[in-house]
């Protein structure tokens, strides 16, 4: 590019020395490359937009500073590092915003620990395009960066980077330390409680616990570990079984995966043989005293295979915070069950393990009426089944058919309006073609037909006679290619379906339909939930269709509502658009002009409807001034005013002036905005009626000046719903725009702790601290 910088690409890096100030300007540089922006990166990514420069410095071997961070430096910047050539880069360290700059947090630092002799690569950016202008780049010697290594295995590397020696496996002992005054061994901890001196890696082999470089055993505590800290050592319990732990003095485990993480505080193991029954773990108990974790594995402790695990049971009546597994055990397998904590989490627990009593196999039905079995229910599933039930078998059950309406191809046709009863016990699970509409597929459903009649229909299992958690897929297109309309899991928030067990299982779904036009509706239930369902279809008798101006003028026939609000339109349901009017009157100023609503917006008026008539509306209206007068003026004209407009062709002998005005006591005046504020109350609005509005008494720490004052400790019930807001400023948090009370408190000299953590807090609360 004519004009750019010679250092505008790698290849014409300018040199600088330590120390140096150099000046530079981006506005003229480019962009980089691909080459260069899909590099790997480190701090901070390379920007794709922002123009760039190069420059190179020669390690000497100290600790060197880049910055950025200069009152000349004029925009956005981003500063990265590069070891080897302009054809390798490889990324050492990099900076977007250096928060601690006093001049601009926008610009960069980076430091880094250099090579006597090594060239470094710097790249100087813009954040993006528009980061242009000059800047200063600082590079500075900070010392020495260099110091001695402890590795694993208790030997000593000096003169070592930090970022060496983390490479390395080891432990940094800070600058300027030497391999002369440094312990690379310490304290290990044996599980019998004793201790013994060696390297990390010692003491591991040994099965011990590190008790960190230089430590002494005599000054160490070392716990007796349980038997069962690690999975070698797991307890068998009994089915049923009650076993009381601690995790305070285990050890942390590192497990696989299993339905939940690990966690850094200790953990138990425990093994249990399975029976052939579902088998539940549980640390649900009031004996529990901990946040806990519970994971089941097979296989030995070498190779543990993933049974099922679980972090919070919401359904534990003592906490939600107590964890529960069940799973299908198979007779004879062991299976090891880790108990542990949530992140640091240890303490008392109580185990339960014990059995559903049923085989957890059973008979599945096939489409073709064919029985298999016994299978677990998920091998019922996957095969295309209907699982019978734990402990069923296919000598004793009986594979009835699907239903004919099992498949989209069999939807069963309804009239609008119509009810029906239907179940779907015997389902089977749905087409891969079946995807995601308002709600997943999650269980076999049924189907049936409607056709749209223009209007809105609505669809619900919203009855009695509905016994399981529904769900409702709507569709139109053919069975080979449906296309979701929409779809409801439960109807939370419709008082009127409380049905069953309780508001919001049932499923509402209504949509516009289209006249003439089939929809498939697909009854289905949650997490493979079956059962009878009564479905209603109706609709409202209006039309859902109808003309849409849009701003320009244009008018779209037979849309929706919704598509037409989506369009920036106006909707008229029922209409055609050769029966509306996409232009209308337009008051700009106290003048009437006639065009469309686009075109009026840009002239700075206010649209007054399709159809409309400059002959048939007025452009000027009441305009109510605060001290209570009133004047006949344009909307505009109003505003300028400082006045409350009350709509074109409004008189202001129809108009009142004045409002009611509340005072702290709840009492009430009639009065103008203005003799409202100077009487110290609260307008409630022209027009508004002390005869109709009700006067709050805000509490009486309602401000600053009568705060009410309290002795530490103390715990104090407030509410502040008639309170009125305060504008102090930000100290800590912003300030609110709901009402807000006041307390005061002197201090100790200790640290004073303020909380609103306690059950009696119903909302989203906010505290500030001022003094003075």
């Amino acid at each position: 590019m004519a004009g750019a910088p010679v250092n505008d690409d790698c290849a014409g890096a300018v040199a600088v020395a330590i120390p140096s100030i150099t000046t530079g300007d981006n506005t003229l540089a480019t962009a980089e490359p691909n080459s260069i922006t899909s590099l790997p990166t480190c701090g901070t990514s390379i920007s794709t937009t922002g123009h760039s420069m190069w420059y190179t410095v020669v390690g000497n071997g100290n600790g060197i500073e880049v910055s950025t961070c200069d009152p000349n430096t004029g925009f956005d910047t981003k500063l990265h590092v590069f070891t080897g050539d302009c054809n390798s880069l490889v990324c050492l360290t990099a900076n977007d915003d250096n928060f601690d700059c006093n001049f601009s947090g926008l610009s960069s630092t980076v430091n880094f620990c250099s090579d006597n002799g090594v060239e470094y690569h710097i790249l100087v950016q813009g954040f993006s395009a528009t980061s242009l202008g000059r800047f200063d780049l600082h590079v500075s010697d900070t010392g020495n960066c260099r110091g001695s290594c402890c590795l694993s295995d208790g030997t000593c590397l000096a003169n070592q980077t930090a970022t060496g020696c983390a490479t390395a496996g080891g432990t940094f002992n800070g600058i300027g330390s030497d391999c002369n005054g440094v312990v690379c061994t310490g304290a290990c901890c044996l599980a019998d409680g004793s201790c013994i001196y060696g390297s990390p890696d010692a003491c591991a082999t040994a099965g011990g616990t590190f008790q960190g470089l230089g430590s002494d055993c005599n000054s160490v505590s070392c716990p007796i570990l349980p038997s069962n800290d690690d999975c070698t050592g797991a307890i068998a319990v009994a089915i049923p079984s009650i076993t009381a732990g601690d995790t305070t003095t285990a050890t942390a485990d590192v497990a696989p995966f299993c339905g939940t993480s690990d966690g850094t505080g200790g953990g138990l193991w425990y093994s249990v043989i399975g029976d052939g029954t579902t088998l539940t773990a549980t640390t649900c108990s009031a004996a529990t005293t901990f946040d806990t974790k519970l994971r089941v594995y097979t296989g030995d402790c070498n190779a543990l295979v993933c049974e099922g695990g679980n972090d919070d049971d919401s359904s534990c009546t003592f906490s939600s915070l107590r964890s529960t597994v069940s799973w299908c055990s198979s007779v004879g397998v062991e299976y090891k069950i880790l108990v542990h904590g949530f992140s640091t989490a240890t303490g008392q627990f109580e185990l339960t393990v014990s059995s559903s009593g049923l085989s957890c196999l059973g008979a599945c039905c096939l489409p073709d009426t064919s029985c298999i079995g016994p299978v677990t229910a998920t091998a019922c599933a996957t095969a295309g089944g209907a699982y019978q039930g734990d402990g069923t078998d296919c000598n004793t059950v009986v594979c009835a058919p699907p239903p004919a309406n099992d498949d989209c191809s069999g939807a069963t046709a309804l009239a609008v309006p119509s009810m029906v009863m239907g179940s779907t016990a015997l389902a089977t699970d749905e087409a891969n073609n079946v995807g995601t509409c308002g709600t997943t597929i999650s269980a076999p459903g049924v189907w049936h037909t409607v056709v749209g009649t223009g209007t809105t229909i609505e669809a619900t299992t919203c009855f009695a006679e509905t016994d399981y958690d529904t769900k409702i897929n709507v569709y139109t297109g053919d069975c080979n290619n449906l296309v979701c309309v929409g779809g409801n899991d439960d109807s939370f928030g419709d008082v009127d379906c409380n049905f069953p067990r309780g508001i919001g299982l049932p499923s509402k779904f209504s949509w516009c339909s289209s006249t003439g036009v089939t929809y498939y509706i697909l009854v289905q239930g949650f997490s493979g939930a079956v059962g009878n369902y009564k479905l209603m279809v109706s609709d409202d008798g209006l039309p859902c269709l109808g003309a849409c101006c849009l701003g320009d003028g244009n008018c779209v026939d037979n849309i929706s509502a919704t598509t037409c609000s989506g369009l920036g339109g106006r909707f008229t349901a029922g209409a055609t658009c050769g029966s509306v009017i996409c232009t209308g009157a337009c008051c700009i100023d106290a003048n009437c002009v006639y065009g469309t609503s686009d075109d009026c917006a840009t002239a700075g008026g206010a649209y007054q409807g399709d159809g409309s008539d400059c002959n048939s509306v007025s452009c000027t209206g009441a305009c109510c001034m605060n001290d209570g007068t009133c004047a006949q003026l344009s909307a505009s004209a109003c505003a300028t005013a400082g006045g409350f407009f009350n709509g074109n062709g409004t008189d202001c002998n129809s108009v009142s002036c004045t409002g009611a005005c509340c005072f702290n006591d709840g009492s009430c005046s009639n009065l103008s905005s203005d003799d409202c504020a100077t009487a110290g109350g609260t307008f409630q609005g022209f027009g508004s009626d002390c005869n109709s509005v009700v006067c709050p008494i805000p509490p009486a720490n309602d401000d600053c000046a009568n705060a009410i004052p309290l002795s530490l400790p103390a715990s104090v019930l407030g509410n502040n719903e008639l309170a009125t807001v305060d504008s102090p400023g930000t100290c800590g948090t912003s300030v609110g725009t709901v009402g807000d009370v006041w307390y005061t408190v002197v201090g100790t000299g200790n640290q004073i702790r303020l909380t609103t953590c306690a059950p009696g807090t119903n909302f989203d609360t906010k505290i500030q601290v001022w003094c003075g």
